[in-house]
């Protein structure tokens, strides 16, 4: 997965991601497809 960056120039290069993971509870966020998302389906289920 990476991300196109778009110059002034309008000239677009692609660039590589690397996702780093400290902690295990970002292993849910991640799941979750971010932050807020993991906290909804928290304040959802209970």
């Amino acid at each position: 997965m990476g991300l196109v960056v778009t110059s002034a120039n309008g000239k677009q290069r692609p660039v590589d991601l690397l996702l780093r993971v400290d902690m295990p509870i970002e292993v849910d966020y991640y799941r979750h497809d971010g932050l807020s998302r993991f906290v909804l389906r928290q304040l959802v289920a209970a």
